[in-house]
């Protein structure tokens, strides 16, 4: 009675380690599926973000164009510093960062100003001539050029001797003045590099023109919306592998059962020991025929550990079944077995057989119960009834493939007489009798619904409520819709 009251406390505790790692597990899905969605919902916050800022310049662009700002010959240049600013600030913004560009539009000397720094842009179609405008302002003006133009000078100035500009090559005079006036300006501003001064737009010369801008910007909206497609497949991945890690493991089964064939291990060599010791035997009086006795009980003990570590693991990961009931239930199967094997071997008697087998599913069938009516008081004459037809119900799924023809017309007489015995029963107490076991069925047939995963997810979420709603679950804890979900999680 000890060794099973030892057994059942530890497969209780077996249980709730296994439910502790699955709590676990849960609560790290949970954490990360919150934070991908955090992200998915930043992704589109940018995105919107961007979209306003290429949006405002293009309405600046469009009355640069309809109030023909600049002239036939300058109007590019107000083109490009909306544009610039349109572009540098939407990628930002796609980044979740600040805007840094802002179009002064003041007729001052700068026309932008990025972060700290003032910057006058020049959009000419001559290299020299636009170069030659950077000694009109002061030192500490820096001077925007067409990213490609200041390709042109990058190679210039990293010694090129054979440079194109619009198609045509430049001739070595014509790359020795550049290089000059560069080296002009840098001294001029007191500085010993043209990059300290030079800085290069996010345009080419040809995009910032009446006829091209439109599909510039459209193509750097485009290309957001090629990044978020890109950003939402990432996080789908990291959806996919989040779910997977929340996956029971066979790695983790394998840790619950080691731990469980030492632990398991150890409570049968101190029971052995414990058992020579009542026998009149001291520790230090042992021979080899006892310390081999131990040793059997140990490794007897220890697979016995490890095979209950599987097979918690299993029926509450994969039979979805909670962990206490997963618990009874591997104690209950133990318990039969050790129950058959006495009856086999005469150490107990028919009658016994039945009370012992009855009694060793006792906690799975309370268990059963309590999942059927909750907190309700059943009657005492119902009681015996309930309680004899589920564990004869458990008995049978426990028993398949280990019970004899013999054990088996046991178990059936004994099914017969509680049979005759509800019969007996007042029609008040069928009914409250009847009423359990239509529960009793349909909590099976709920749970059988609920985690089929070969029909459809709707019918399951809808039976999983159901489910939750039979066995007491508080209706404003229960998760009826998918905005529900959206806020229980995303809250």
């Amino acid at each position: 009675m000890m060794n099973q009251a030892v057994n059942r406390a530890f497969y209780q505790g077996i249980g709730a380690y296994v439910n502790c790692l699955n709590n676990l597990r849960i609560q790290d899905l949970q954490i990360t599926m919150k934070m991908i969605e955090d992200e998915a919902q930043h992704v589109i916050l940018n995105k919107d973000n961007a979209s306003k800022i290429l949006n405002y310049a293009r309405d600046n662009i469009e009355d640069v164009i309809l109030k023909n700002r600049g002239g036939e010959y300058g109007g590019h240049g107000f083109i490009a510093e909306f544009a610039e600013a349109g572009i540098v600030n939407a990628r930002r913004a796609f980044e979740g960062l600040n805007p840094i560009v802002k179009v002064l539009n003041d007729n001052g000397p700068a026309d932008l100003l990025i972060g700290r720094n003032t910057i006058q842009m020049k959009f000419y179609n001559n290299l020299r001539d636009e170069l030659a405008q950077s000694f009109h302002y002061s030192k500490k003006m820096k001077m925007m050029f067409p990213k490609d133009h200041v390709l042109i000078y990058e190679k210039i100035m990293a010694g090129a001797k054979e440079v194109e500009f619009n198609g045509k090559k430049l001739s070595i005079k014509q790359i020795t003045d550049i290089r000059q006036m560069i080296n002009d300006i840098t001294k001029s501003k007191g500085l010993t590099s043209y990059k300290s001064w030079m800085k290069s737009s996010v345009l080419n010369y040809d995009d910032a023109q009446r006829n091209s801008i439109n599909s510039i910007l459209d193509s750097e909206e485009k290309n957001i919306c090629k990044t978020v497609r890109l950003k939402q497949q990432e996080l789908n991945r990291k959806r996919l592998v989040a779910q997977k890690n929340s996956l029971p493991r066979i790695k983790e089964a394998n840790k619950i059962a080691r731990n469980a064939a030492f632990l398991q291990g150890g409570l049968a060599l101190m029971s052995a020991v414990y058992g020579k010791y009542k026998e009149g035997k001291t520790i230090f009086e042992f021979e080899q025929s006892d310390w081999l006795d131990c040793g059997l009980e140990t490794v007897e003990g220890a697979v016995k550990g490890c095979i209950s570590g599987y097979a918690i693991y299993g029926l509450t990961n994969v039979f979805k079944m909670s962990a206490p009931n997963a618990s009874a239930f591997v104690t209950a199967s133990y318990g039969m077995v050790d129950i058959i094997t006495k009856l086999r071997t005469n150490e107990i008697t028919e009658d016994e057989f039945i009370n012992f087998i009855t009694i060793n599913t006792l906690d799975t069938t309370l268990a059963t119960i309590g999942s059927c009516v909750g907190q309700t008081l059943i009657p005492v004459p119902v009681l015996g009834a309930v309680v004899g037809s589920i564990a004869t119900s458990i008995i049978w799924e426990i028993g398949k493939g280990i019970l004899s023809d013999r054990e088996q017309e046991l178990i059936q007489d004994y099914r017969e007489n509680l049979d005759n015995h509800i019969k007996n029963l007042d029609d008040k107490y069928k009914i409250i009798f009847n009423d359990i076991m239509d529960k009793y069925h349909k909590l099976g047939r709920l749970q059988d619904y609920s985690f089929d995963l070969s029909i459809n997810t709707r019918l399951r979420f809808e039976y999983s409520i159901e489910l939750a709603e039979y066995i007491g679950v508080s209706n404003d804890e229960i998760l009826h819709d998918l905005s529900e979900i959206d806020s229980y999680f995303l809250s």
